[in-house]
């Protein structure tokens, strides 16, 4: 990611504000950033699991007639 979505994902998710950001060296601003990436990348694990959880407690509609349906109702 470039520097400037870096540090924005900083400002937005942490709460900081730019002279925090720049007084820190250059590795503590590495460490911020690989924080924020894994905190991401499990953010998005847990949204896909939640995802694949709740389509598999859908039922399967790709085989579903309409027509069979309005068969049954009328008998």
């Amino acid at each position: 990611m470039s520097l400037l979505k870096n540090k924005f994902e900083l400002y937005t998710q942490l709460h900081l504000n730019d002279d925090t950001i720049l007084n820190w060296q250059y590795w503590e601003f590495e460490q911020h950033i690989k924080f924020l990436n894994e905190k991401n990348k499990e953010e998005n694990k847990r949204r896909k699991e939640e995802n694949d959880q709740s389509q598999a407690a859908m039922p399967n509609m790709s085989n579903w007639n309409p027509s069979s349906m309005m068969k049954s109702a009328g008998r």
